[in-house]
């Protein structure tokens, strides 16, 4: 995104700068907030997350994954699912259903679905629920990614979706 930034002398200058969005939970209050930054270095989100210990449900940007420990960085399965379908999109549609990328949607949509249905549980019985329902499915995807990853061509959109799914 291009900002515009006023000199001193009163003329324009295009600089390039980046938003940072921070949203919190369903659950929570709802707040949105979006900060403008000159720089996607790690530094813009480590400073506003300075005081903050929990979960962060993130894109893939790399540089999440360089926050303090206090924060638990957690993938977006939205946007795992989309480097699946962007992968099959090339392939005939009666020749999708066979390929690893449809199936790593069909595992997205299937925690979609269990997601679906405990929206509207208290934090705690989500939780339980999740560990009960959800780690099994989830621990079921991550071993189907790490078997299969291999298999893909290298450099591939079957190979960038995987590797995708497992950096998160």
């Amino acid at each position: 995104m291009d900002c515009i930034v006023a000199y001193e002398d009163g003329r324009e200058s295009k600089k390039k700068c980046y938003m940072w969005v921070y949203c919190s939970g369903r659950y929570d209050v709802p707040i949105v907030y979006y900060e403008y930054h000159t720089s996607r270095a790690a530094e813009a989100a480590e400073e506003f997350l300075k005081n903050y210990e929990g979960i962060c449900h993130t894109d893939g940007y790399p540089v999440y994954h360089s926050l303090k420990p206090e924060i638990t960085v957690v993938g977006c399965l939205a946007h795992i699912k989309r480097k699946f379908s962007d992968a099959i999109k090339s392939i005939e549609p009666d020749k999708q259903k066979n390929t690893f990328c449809y199936r790593g949607q069909e595992y997205c949509d299937a925690i979609f679905h269990v997601e679906k249905r405990l929206k509207d549980f208290s934090p705690e019985e989500r939780h339980h629920k999740r560990q009960v329902e959800l780690k099994p499915l989830m621990d079921v995807f991550f071993e189907w990614l790490t078997e299969n990853f291999p298999k893909t061509v290298p450099d591939s959109p079957a190979y960038k979706a995987f590797q995708y799914a497992l950096n998160q």
